[in-house]
């Protein structure tokens, strides 16, 4: 465990073996924002938003399509292909988090007036009669 100060530190500096960020770049579609995510003359850049350090020719080939695609189709051809890559050299690892549960279940089940704060407790759950 980190503080603020130390984990922005880190982060600037490339001192850590992991991070979970949330990458929600371009509203619809990707564009210019993903060559400071991913490009290689953004690897060594202090405080940079490349941090994974991605240094690859793939990946800059892939960004060089994705900016300057004419249309939707090569674009997303681009985008599609370059989020292969960066899913295969591991750079990504995909995860997402709901502050929320969703839930589907019967009327038949009895529950708690009060549930767990982290935990949906299907264990406190009863069948009604």
């Amino acid at each position: 465990m980190v503080d603020d100060s130390q984990y922005q530190k880190r982060t600037d500096s490339g001192d850590f073996d992991i991070l979970s960020i949330w990458l929600n770049r371009g509203l619809f579609f990707p564009g210019n924002e993903q060559v400071a995510l991913w490009q290689s003359s953004q690897a060594d850049v202090k405080g940079g938003n490349n941090l994974g350090g991605v240094k690859n020719k793939v990946v800059d080939a892939l960004l060089e399509k994705l900016v300057n695609a004419d249309d939707k189709e090569s674009l997303l051809a681009a985008a599609h292909a370059l989020d292969r890559v960066l899913l295969f050299e591991n750079y990504v690892i995909p995860h997402w988090h709901s502050g929320s549960f969703r839930v589907a279940y019967w009327d038949k089940f009895g529950i708690p007036q009060v549930a767990p704060k982290y935990n949906l407790g299907f264990q406190t759950w009863w069948i009604k009669q």
